[in-house]
């Protein structure tokens, strides 16, 4: 009961509230009553889903080209992706360095949908996040490699949960200098967090973040067209 309370407080009130050390420990107490009470129930993985899951848990994030993923609706996933990526194809407006599409373009491509709710995909959050999985939905943007550092284009950690599966899809070749998504390790992070006291900050630049943690340890995630980068933005 006390704990559902809490819920009902804002979001940031909330996450300081749980800083204070007793309510810590009440959902601390919660949280691991409820990580023991599902793993029996956690769905069985092959091989390669396992290793993905052990690279997230070591290091948040793990690339891998899609094909190797092997799953039966990628071609119609893909088709639907390009079709939606054509129509970003005009020159962004003035001042914006990222264009996505309206929810109800999106609504017209059941196709991406239903690729990310294949069981393989569902199977390796599922087992990661180590709690019953909820899906809250898919994007397609078009973002350019213009130097302009605005919004989630700066460092941030998304504080929603306290493990946040997001799957990106480079519909092209991301090369160095292009944009690439750009991470820092777990135990890096955590670090950072305490040394830079990142409970309310938002989003960091380049020179705030090089202060916690040096530019040799961030890592950026190339790939050619079709890489597949998973990758938990809450830690």
């Amino acid at each position: 009961m006390q704990l559902q309370r809490i819920k009902n407080i804002p979001h940031k009130l909330r996450r300081e509230l749980y800083r204070i050390p007793a309510f810590h420990a009440l959902k601390e107490q919660a949280y691991q009553s409820s990580i023991d009470f599902h793993g029996p129930f956690l769905p069985q993985m092959d091989e390669q889903s396992q290793s993905i899951v052990s690279k997230l848990q070591q290091e948040g994030t793990c690339v891998i080209p899609l094909d190797r993923l092997e799953l039966s609706s990628t071609k119609q996933m893909m088709a639907n992706a390009y079709a939606l990526a054509d129509s970003l194809k005009n020159p962004v407006d003035s001042g914006k360095g990222e264009v996505g599409l309206a929810e109800e373009d999106l609504r017209e491509c059941p196709e991406i949908l239903l690729w990310a709710l294949e069981q393989k995909l569902l199977n390796i959050v599922e087992n990661y996040i180590g709690l019953p999985i909820l899906y809250q939905g898919f994007a397609v943007r078009r973002s350019i490699a213009d130097g302009q550092y605005t919004g989630v284009r700066r460092w941030h950690i998304d504080w929603e949960d306290r493990r946040i599966i997001k799957i990106i899809i480079y519909l092209n070749d991301v090369e160095a200098g292009g944009g690439g998504y750009q991470y820092i390790q777990r135990d890096l992070t955590q670090q950072a967090i305490k040394d830079l006291n990142y409970y309310n900050l938002g989003h960091l630049s380049d020179a705030e973040m090089g202060d916690a943690v040096s530019p040799t340890d961030w890592s950026t995630c190339l790939g050619k067209e079709a890489s597949v980068v998973i990758t938990d933005t809450s830690n």
